[in-house]
């Protein structure tokens, strides 16, 4: 007798890619996971009569302490389990622009080029490494 997959529940977060130029060169906004020894993309999940765009600004700012971010596009979203494997996300991006100090110890910048090698999970680095051409060029028209 062949077993029924097991359907997961299905989340929706939001979240940024939140960037600075710092010193000449574009760096990218991380937070710090200590369970993990991580970092990863400030993002959470959407609260009920939030748009997709609110619930990304209000994590960033939540997760960073970022007082204020511009929201410069939609990156797209991704796909992928929870790290507890308990239920399937989808995660929508926007690229922002950090307008500001940050204001957390969890938050931490990272070189834009060198950013992919330090996101956690590897699903995330993956789809921003997919996503690195499309903000190279939007940030090239600021």
């Amino acid at each position: 007798m062949q077993m029924k997959k097991r359907r997961l529940p299905h989340t929706v977060s939001a979240g940024g890619m939140v960037v600075k130029k710092i010193k000449g060169r574009w760096k990218l906004l991380l937070i710090k996971i200590r369970r993990h020894k991580s970092l990863m993309l400030p993002k959470g999940h959407v609260k009920k009569g939030e748009s997709l765009e609110e619930a990304a600004l209000r994590e960033v700012r939540e997760e960073t302490g970022l007082k204020k971010s511009k929201v410069l596009a939609k990156i797209g979203f991704m796909r992928r389990k929870n790290i507890k494997g308990t239920e399937m996300k989808i995660v929508h991006y926007y690229l922002m622009l950090a307008q500001g100090k940050i204001d957390s110890r969890k938050a931490v910048w990272r070189d834009l080029d060198e950013a992919v090698e330090k996101i956690f999970p590897e699903k995330d680095a993956a789809f921003f490494a997919s996503c690195r051409k499309t903000i190279k060029k939007t940030l090239s028209l600021l």
